[in-house]
């Protein structure tokens, strides 16, 4: 199908080049798809905006998919936050990226999905270095628990690095 087409560019990480695979799934499976489908078209349509270089559409789908997830698909919605938090760090607009990575955060959470969580702690921490120090702490200590629990240690260096940082700064003025 046209949305697994899409589907396994994405994660093959091989950016698109057009919109015209996932606009034909959408147009499917916005009237006649299963939920799952259609709020993975959703998704992709989102991904697939925001490869093309439309922040601002790719933006409108995550928040409809945001809004029309069910109350139980903690997945989706998580996804669909996480992708609207790092467009909007992408453009410096650091308290609705927290915002939404701390919403992505719980939706994981309740997902059980480990790494995501991991990523969204670590994320939340790096948007506190520049603001609050005792939050960039907190987050980076929670980070730390999981990935050492979870043998996911990759996670730890880059954490690490951000304290680095956030010492030399605070320590230089």
């Amino acid at each position: 199908s046209k949305l697994a087409i899409t589907q396994a560019l994405y994660k093959a990480y091989i950016p698109a080049t057009t919109d015209t695979l996932i606009a034909r799934a959408w147009s499917y499976y916005r009237d006649h798809g299963p939920y799952d489908r259609r709020i993975r078209a959703m998704l992709y349509s989102g991904t697939t905006a925001e490869e093309l270089g439309h922040p601002d559409s790719a933006m409108r789908w995550y928040k409809r998919t945001e809004l029309e997830s069910r109350p139980d698909d903690h997945y989706h919605r998580a996804y669909a936050q996480e992708k609207m938090a790092l467009l909007y760090k992408g453009v410096f607009e650091v308290r609705h990226s927290i915002q939404k990575f701390k919403l992505a955060l719980t939706e994981f959470e309740s997902a059980n999905d480990t790494l995501n969580i991991l990523f969204c702690y670590l994320s939340l921490a790096q948007l506190f270095s520049d603001i609050d120090g005792d939050s960039m702490y907190y987050y980076g200590r929670q980070m730390q628990k999981i990935a050492l629990n979870s043998k996911h240690l990759e996670f730890l260096p880059p954490f690490t690095k951000i304290v680095g940082i956030h010492l030399f700064y605070e320590n230089r003025f």
